[in-house]
C-alpha cells in the first residue's frame, strides 16, 4: 500500500515537473498538423491569408508565373504563422501565410500557466505590495537597468591622419656576451 502511494505520488512530481511541458508541446504539434490538413485539403479563406514580400537577390532567378504550395512555419510578435503559397517574381519573394490562431492560445495558455506555477505576476498591484519591497531591498544583487553600449565604425577610428614614425636600425653587429648552452 505504502509502496503504490509512493509510486503515484512520484508519477505525479513527474508529472509537474515536465508532463506539463509536454503536454502543452503535444498540443501544438497538434495543431500544427490539424491546420496543414486543412491547408493541404483548401478548406481556407482567401481573405485570411496575409502576403510577406521577401526581397531575394539572387542572379538570373527565374520568375514563377503562379502560387506554389509551400509548408512551413513563422513566429512574429507572439503570432504564428503557417506558409500557405509562394511565389518568386523578379527579385522578390512573395509568401502567403494564414493565422494559426489555435497555436497562439495554446501558447498563451502555456505561458500564463508557468507563469502562474513559477509566481511571475505582471500585474501593477503586485509591485506595490510591501512584501515585494522588502524583496526588492534584500536582493540587490541583481540590477535590472540596461546598459548604454556606443558603437563606432572602424572608419571612424582610423580617419585620423597617419602619423609616420621613423626607427633607425644599428648597422653594426651586436655579439651576444656568452654562448648559448649546449642542448
Amino acid at each position: 500500500m505504502k509502496k503504490t502511494i509512493a509510486i503515484v505520488l512520484l508519477c505525479i512530481h513527474l508529472f509537474n515537473l515536465a508532463g506539463y511541458r509536454a503536454l502543452f508541446d503535444l498540443l501544438q504539434q497538434k495543431a500544427s498538423f490539424q491546420i496543414v490538413q486543412k491547408l493541404d485539403n483548401g478548406s481556407y479563406r482567401e481573405a485570411d491569408l496575409v502576403e510577406v514580400k521577401i526581397p531575394y537577390p539572387l542572379p538570373y532567378a527565374a520568375n514563377w508565373p503562379d502560387y506554389q504550395r509551400f509548408d512551413g512555419e513563422a513566429d512574429m510578435n507572439g503570432i504564428h504563422y503557417n506558409y500557405v503559397k509562394r511565389k518568386m517574381v523578379n527579385d522578390t519573394l512573395y509568401i502567403l501565410c494564414i493565422p494559426n490562431t489555435e497555436k497562439v492560445k495554446i501558447t498563451v495558455a502555456k505561458n500564463n500557466y508557468f507563469n502562474t506555477t513559477n509566481d511571475i505576476s505582471n500585474s501593477s498591484s503586485d509591485k506595490k505590495s510591501p512584501a515585494n519591497s522588502i524583496q526588492k531591498s534584500f536582493g540587490t544583487e541583481y540590477s535590472d537597468l540596461i546598459p548604454a553600449y556606443s558603437l563606432c565604425s572602424p572608419v571612424q577610428l582610423y580617419s585620423q591622419p597617419y602619423i609616420s614614425s621613423k626607427f633607425i636600425l644599428p648597422h653594426s653587429y651586436t655579439s651576444t656576451p656568452f654562448q648559448p648552452p649546449k642542448a
